[in-house]
């Protein structure tokens, strides 16, 4: 809790866990601290390799998310942030679709021309 205030994150404390974060052989490993696990003697464990390692504030696993712990409100913000991003993703596609069409009509042209300058 003391650390969302420090960064002034206003979401509900229940959305964020503390995780540990390892750099070893160019692969980074991320282990979710449990709830009895103090973290400063983790730190001291490290002892003077704590270089690879550090701690991550994120927010909880999709699959460990309590959705009950959210107001009505949050989780209609979710919902109306999830409708905008699967409009804007097909936009995307309906773009993308109309300029490939584009593309195989000029094609499709380009290929007739052609034929027809052979005959």
């Amino acid at each position: 809790m003391l650390l969302l205030n420090k960064f002034k994150v206003i979401d509900n404390p229940q959305k964020f866990a503390l995780f540990e974060k390892i750099d070893e052989n160019g692969k980074s490993l991320i282990r979710r601290l449990g709830d009895q696990e103090c973290p400063l003697f983790l730190c001291l464990s490290w002892g003077g390799d704590n270089g690879m390692k550090r701690f991550l504030l994120q927010e909880n696993e999709t699959g460990q998310i309590l959705w009950e712990n959210f107001s009505n409100a949050e989780l209609t913000n979710f919902l109306m942030m999830l409708d905008k991003e699967q409009e804007d993703h097909i936009a995307e596609i309906r773009h993308r679709y109309a300029m490939k069409a584009i593309r195989l009509r000029d094609c499709m042209k380009a290929a007739k021309k052609r034929e027809k300058g052979k005959a």
